[in-house]
Order: C-alpha cells, then sequence, then structure tokens
C-alpha cells in the first residue's frame, strides 16, 4: 500500500477514463468530421465527443483546459463547443467550476481516484453548495466535511495560509451557480488535489482539508458529526502500521471497485472489525480482521490499520467475536 501522504499525481484530465486501454496503441485524434476520440489497434474507437460542425480545432491552454472551437470564416473563434474543465478529475486548477448548470444539468465536481494506480472514480467528491456558499467534501454520498461559509474572501475552516494566496468567485443566476478560484500572483500555477484517501491538499502550500481525518465523532476543522456505531467512541482512531501481521478470524472480498478508504468505512461500522487492510497489490479489495488479535513483525511489509482506542473506554477482545456478515459493496 502506498504511503498515503505521497498519494498524489499530476495528471489534470483523461480522456477514457474508467476506460483503460489494454495496449499502448491509443492516440487522442480530432477527425475531419469534427469527432474528437481515442482511437487504438484492434478495438473501435472511444468517441468523446461529436461536433455538430466540422470546422473546428482543438487548442491546449496553458491554464490546463483544453477547449474545442467552432471557427468563424475569418479564423476567429466563433464560439467553444467543448471543453476539458467541464470534465475535471481529481483535481481543481485556476479557472475550473464547481457547481451546476441548471439550463444544461450539467454539474462540476472533482472526484478522487480509487487508488494511486487506479484513476478510476472514487470514494471522496468536493462539490460546491450554492445555498450554503462553502465547499463540502462527500464520501459515497455522505458528507465528512465542510469548508464553512465564504466569508470577506475566508472560509471558515481553512487555513488564512491557503486562502491568502487567491481571489475566490462565485456565479450565481438562472442559469448557473458555481464557484472558481484564482491566482493572486498569476506568474504561479496552483493545483487543489483531492486524494483517494481523502486528503484536499493545495501542492503549492499546507493541507486545504482532512477528510480523512474525519470518523464523524466531532466537528474539529470542518468534520461533520455522524451518527456513530454503539463500540466507536470519540478518539477512536485507525493506525496504519507496517510489516505486521493480525491474528484472528478475517474475511475478505474480492471487490475490485472497493479502495482502502471504503475498507475503512466498512470496518468502522461493524463493531466486530479490529484491522483491515487492501486485498490486491493494487490497493483494492479488503481484508477485515474480527476477534483476538495480536500484532509483531513479519517480512511481508503490509500496510494494516489497526483500531487504536483511547484508554478510558478501548475494546476488549477476549477469545473469537461472533461471526458477522458485511454487505461489501460500492455507491456511485
Amino acid at each position: 500500500m502506498a504511503d498515503p501522504s505521497m498519494a498524489f499525481n499530476l495528471y489534470v484530465w483523461f480522456g477514457n477514463r474508467g476506460r483503460p486501454l489494454v495496449n499502448h496503441s491509443g492516440m487522442l485524434t480530432l477527425d475531419n468530421n469534427g469527432t474528437l476520440k481515442i482511437v487504438r489497434q484492434g478495438e473501435d474507437p472511444m468517441v468523446i465527443y461529436t461536433s455538430p460542425t466540422k470546422n473546428i480545432v482543438g487548442t491546449l491552454l496553458d491554464t490546463g483546459n483544453f477547449v474545442l472551437k467552432e471557427l468563424d470564416f475569418d479564423g476567429s473563434t466563433k464560439r467553444v463547443l467543448w471543453q476539458s474543465f467541464d470534465y475535471p478529475m481529481d483535481t481543481l486548477l485556476p479557472g475550473m467550476r464547481l457547481g451546476v448548470n441548471h439550463k444544461t444539468g450539467q454539474t462540476w465536481s472533482i472526484t478522487s481516484w480509487l487508488t494511486t494506480e487506479i484513476p478510476d472514480q472514487g470514494p471522496f467528491a468536493l462539490e460546491w453548495d450554492p445555498k450554503g456558499r462553502e465547499l463540502i467534501i462527500k464520501q459515497r454520498g455522505v458528507t465528512y466535511w465542510k469548508s464553512g461559509v465564504l466569508i470577506d474572501s475566508q472560509f471558515e475552516n481553512i487555513s488564512p495560509d491557503v486562502t491568502s494566496m487567491y481571489d475566490f468567485h462565485i456565479v450565481s443566476n438562472q442559469n448557473e451557480e458555481y464557484f472558481y478560484f484564482s491566482n493572486k500572483n498569476q506568474s504561479l500555477m496552483s493545483e487543489w488535489l483531492l486524494t483517494f484517501m481523502g486528503q484536499f491538499k493545495d501542492l503549492r502550500g499546507p493541507d486545504i482539508g482532512r477528510a480523512d481525518n474525519c470518523y464523524g465523532y466531532d466537528n474539529n476543522g470542518g468534520c461533520q458529526e455522524l451518527v456513530q456505531p454503539v463500540c466507536r467512541q470519540r478518539g477512536d482512531t485507525f493506525e496504519i502500521r507496517s510489516g505486521y501481521y493480525v491474528i484472528g478470524d478475517s474475511l475478505r472480498t474480492n471487490n475490485s471497485s472497493l479502495g482502502i478508504s471504503d475498507c475503512k468505512a466498512i470496518c468502522w461500522s461493524n463493531c466486530n472489525c479490529v484491522a483491515f487492510t487492501s486485498q490486491f497489490a493494487n490497493d483494492t479489495g479488503c481484508g477485515f480482521w474480527t476477534g483476538e488479535f495480536k500484532a509483531g513483525q513479519n517480512n511481508d511489509f503490509v500496510s494494516i490499520y489497526v483500531l487504536s482506542s483511547k484508554p478510558s473506554h478501548r475494546v476488549k477482545v477476549l477469545g473469537k467475536c461472533s461471526a458477522w456478515v458485511a454487505h461489501v459493496g460500492a455507491k456511485a
């Protein structure tokens, strides 16, 4: 399992997210009919966009936005037909929108990778709440973190060390409601990244938000309070241990649509679960442990997350716990 503190990448757009190529023959093309597609050897092309006109050009802007524009007869831009900024992944760049277009029904949000190696949509999403005027991070649809209301260019739960570097913009009318940011220093490039563990990071500076630290029992730092299992108490956390083993009853799932944060949520919600890890080398699938356990060094160097409780309410595990059945699944 990769070190979560190093879990970031610099890819800002994929034309085939969730549809990996089976070989290295893929090529992004814009054909004479105005169709943007990925062509690949031995397979049908992946169509990304089909233009209503043939007189178009594709341009990669300095902002990182890949734009398809319809040209007028004199070569000037007539209109923007399609842009990659409307289909972001896990990275928010200056000028990218978070919000909703009420006229078209399109929403703008960023979604984490599933793991450090798999860019499929992961468990965390960053959205803009136009009514609350705040940023929110959801895990599988459940709100875990909020930025607090934007007042006088400052979010309640985001450090001034971050906000002082940016200008924040809100657009609200009958057609659109969205948020975007810009750099005060236009010579710098910024990237806000949402990791597969739930960290919301400014790659130029400190963390913006830490949904990965939100267990649902308090509202510190923007965390949201959630209904808790009766066995989980304030201060309980999972601690990562590398090169350890756990002895006890185990349950494993081969569901490759689950990332390590999904495993964490499943283990937290079941009172018999005392530890978890990934099932596969690519950090998908889940392994859970219940019952009596102890940890000690081994030579496998497997990263395991073990429940750590405050001494005042530490869960005692004596003998084997009763068997439990986990419903394991990922919801979009």
